[in-house]
């Protein structure tokens, strides 16, 4: 299952968030998640990532770890070809 994140912090808290991640402390998803790709905008305090995960259970408790600093949303992502896939099943 792959799911799209968006994160956001607030400029008080970009000290904390840039510290904690520098630091490796839970940086990344959790094995067996994999970050696909993660995209920032430098004017904003916005960020994107796209993970797979078996469970997304696993990424619920990961990012409730940066919920201090960070406010998420969280998305199921389908590929094109999963959503021809699914759309062959309606038609």
């Amino acid at each position: 299952m792959k799911l799209m994140i968006i994160g956001s912090w607030q400029r008080t808290t970009l000290q904390e968030v840039g510290g904690r991640f520098a630091s490796g402390e839970h940086a990344i998803p959790p094995e067996p998640c994999t970050l696909i790709t993660c995209w920032h905008d430098p004017s904003s305090k916005l960020f994107w990532l796209v993970v797979d995960t078996p469970d997304a259970k696993i990424i619920q408790e990961w990012l409730s770890r940066w919920t201090d600093i960070i406010d998420w949303e969280t998305f199921t992502a389908l590929d094109d070809q999963e959503v021809g896939e699914m759309l062959s099943k309606l038609l």
